[in-house]
């Protein structure tokens, strides 16, 4: 399963130069790949992007001093270029449902699955 996790830290990122710099400088994986997701908007059923949001990140699209490349593109598209790199990815071994909250993943309904078979085998164990 390929995952992300937001360098930015949230999932819905005010699309800010601050919260871009964070995202360029919390992001862990540089050596491993080029590509990074900035999750945007009033997530939650708060409406998703707002005009200000959309008009700060065309702007920072052209290039602005100092600032990584921005790019709107697909998510699906962002998790191939992704995969494309996963020789050079860290491989992670353990539990993500503690991390779900800051996770993208091509693989949701997988991630979900398997929690929820993972709940039926410890009520079955303890029944």
């Amino acid at each position: 399963m390929l995952t992300h996790f937001p360098p930015a830290d949230n999932y819905c990122s005010h699309a800010n130069v601050a919260d871009i710099r964070k995202s360029e400088t919390n992001f862990k994986d540089k050596e491993r790949s080029a590509h990074s997701l900035l999750v945007y908007g009033h997530g939650d059923g708060g409406g998703g992007p707002s005009p200000a949001m959309l008009e700060m990140l065309t702007r920072l699209q052209h290039g602005v001093g100092g600032l990584p490349t921005i790019e709107f593109r697909d998510p699906n598209a962002f998790f191939d270029d992704c995969s494309a790199d996963s020789d050079k990815l860290c491989v992670w071994s353990g539990e993500l449902v503690h991390f779900a909250r800051e996770m993208c993943s091509s693989a949701l309904t997988l991630s979900t699955s398997c929690s929820v078979a993972d709940s039926c085998a410890r009520l079955w164990v303890h029944t």
